[in-house]
């Protein structure tokens, strides 16, 4: 089963449980939450060692480019809310990302040539 999210910033663990309950009522042997952002820390505990797997938007890209030959890049609109995150001073304010993000806090793109 695959979720997928657009998220300007990161996909709290909420999500992550909601699909580990849809999973498992849906009898699915596994559960893939794809987002253009990234996974909170609280995401990533909760999901090890439960048929999870938490896709950012760093692998997605790198994913359809491997895989399905399309270019992408990442960019979120700015009307895009930014939502309360799991762990307050976890993330980069400039970008949203886990505290090692890019040096110059660039986001990837999403847009699809």
């Amino acid at each position: 089963m695959i979720q997928a999210t657009r998220y300007k910033n990161t996909v709290g663990v909420s999500a992550v449980r909601d699909l580990l309950g849809t999973v498992q009522n849906e009898g699915a042997s596994k559960g893939i939450l794809a987002t253009t952002s990234g996974d909170s820390p609280a995401s990533f505990e909760f999901a090890d060692g439960k048929p999870l797997k938490l896709l950012d938007g760093a692998n997605l890209s790198y994913l359809l480019a491997e895989h399905a030959d399309l270019e992408v890049t990442i960019e979120p609109p700015e009307d895009w809310p930014d939502l309360a995150h799991d762990i307050p001073g976890a993330w980069c304010p400039a970008c949203g990302l886990r505290e090692a993000c890019k040096p110059d806090h660039s986001l990837p793109s999403v847009s699809i040539s």
